[in-house]
């Protein structure tokens, strides 16, 4: 009867290993997710910024341009 019930200790040990094991698994797969996710918003951040310069630029130029043209009438 000791036998089995050292032998269910070991196996509750080691299951009880193996979810610590898991959970700390999850846990540094959570921080890349969250890592990835900030990095993945600064870059679009980024873009939507060069898109809104762009936007402006190109609104700038169809300004000059038709300028141009009414003084060319």
């Amino acid at each position: 009867m000791e036998k089995v019930l050292s032998q269910i200790l070991e196996e509750l040990k080691s299951l009880n290993q193996r979810v610590n094991n898991m959970e700390q698994g999850q846990q540094q797969f959570k921080e890349e997710v969250l890592l990835n996710r900030r990095e993945i918003i600064d870059k679009l951040d980024s873009l939507d910024s060069s898109l809104i310069y762009l936007a402006n630029k190109f609104t700038q130029h169809d300004m000059q341009l038709f300028d141009m043209k009414r003084r060319v009438k």
